[in-house]
């Protein structure tokens, strides 16, 4: 991965912090919304599934698109050039970590683990297919505890008109005995619904038939609500150099055996090279002493540690004052 550099930013998921919703505020939009069911449509179409978000995102764009991870990694070189070189904007979905969670808990960080890995494989894919400008982004976080769920971290279900109830909030309207979450109306979270929102205060979780406890979100948490962006692109040659060496001053050369001290100024990096230099003293073109071969490639951050002192013996008995 030493050919691509990365930034990273840390925005904040849509609330309540799950995929339904999260997914679609991915995509362009005028507005979202619920009516009649939890799923979320996006400016009034279907968001259900990969090909109805490629509808949407092709009603912004026709060179817009969106496939699953497997289907991108399963294409071939020349494939994959025609599919990036006929599109402006991918989407590429991945699920690895939602499928795991929700199937089988006590797997969940190996499914992260496995995410990495995967990211890595469609980084390269990207590259090899001539893509650029690589956007990764998490629709929302997760909580995860390795003991069982205490009594008292466990919400009395609300009554009312429920639509969706999820460990961590409830959608529906004409809400009573909700004292252990927190209300928002659909204005409030930027959806246009006629139904109000509960969300789990703290870590507490509502009691649901079925699904785990252990991994779970959909609520307010920094773990829920904060999610990666990353920024990555390959570098450019431009942006790789050589490091950079200087000479510390001479006084006055007075023995045949002169220690010449070189500093380098920076520890070399993926972005900054080793040099190698030949080092003699010269006059006139007439070399004055040995030649010795000094590689420069310490990537220490202390700068006293990146100097060197390299001992010249003068031909003869020719000296020079400096």
């Amino acid at each position: 991965m030493g050919r691509f550099e990365a930034k990273t930013e840390h925005p904040i998921s849509s609330l309540p912090s799950y995929t339904q919703l999260g997914m679609v505020a991915l995509l362009p939009h005028k507005k979202l919304s619920q009516a009649e069911s939890d799923l979320v449509s996006v400016d009034g179409k279907n968001s259900s599934g990969i090909a109805n978000r490629v509808k949407i995102l092709q009603s912004y764009d026709a060179a817009f698109s969106a496939m699953g991870y497997e289907e991108f990694l399963k294409m071939d070189k020349e494939q994959g050039r025609a599919f990036v070189k006929n599109h402006t904007l991918i989407y590429i979905y991945h699920d690895e970590i939602d499928k795991m969670g929700e199937k089988d808990e006590a797997n969940t960080f190996n499914a992260v683990e496995s995410t990495f890995q995967t990211l890595i494989k469609l980084i390269k894919q990207i590259n090899n297919f001539n893509g650029t400008n690589i956007l990764i982004v998490s629709n929302h976080g997760f909580l995860f505890t390795k003991s069982p769920t205490n009594e008292s971290e466990f919400c009395p279900k609300p009554q009312g008109q429920i639509i969706k109830l999820n460990r961590r909030f409830v959608i529906g309207k004409s809400f009573t005995n909700h004292s252990c979450t927190h209300q928002f109306s659909a204005q409030e979270l930027g959806i246009e619904s006629p139904y109000d929102y509960l969300i789990a205060k703290s870590i507490n979780k509502l009691r649901t038939q079925g699904g785990g406890i252990r991994y779970v979100h959909g609520g307010a948490t920094l773990q829920e609500l904060t999610v990666p962006v990353i920024r990555v692109r390959k570098k450019r040659k431009q942006d790789v150099r050589d490091v950079e060496v200087e000479i510390i001053p001479l006084n006055v050369v007075s023995t045949n055996i002169v220690n010449v001290t070189l500093y380098q100024k920076e520890p070399v990096s993926e972005k900054i090279r080793p040099i190698t230099f030949k080092i003699a003293f010269e006059l006139n073109g007439e070399i004055l002493s040995d030649v010795q071969t000094i590689t420069f490639d310490k990537s220490d951050e202390y700068g006293e540690n990146r100097e060197l002192k390299i001992p010249l013996t003068f031909n003869g008995s020719q000296r020079k004052t400096q």
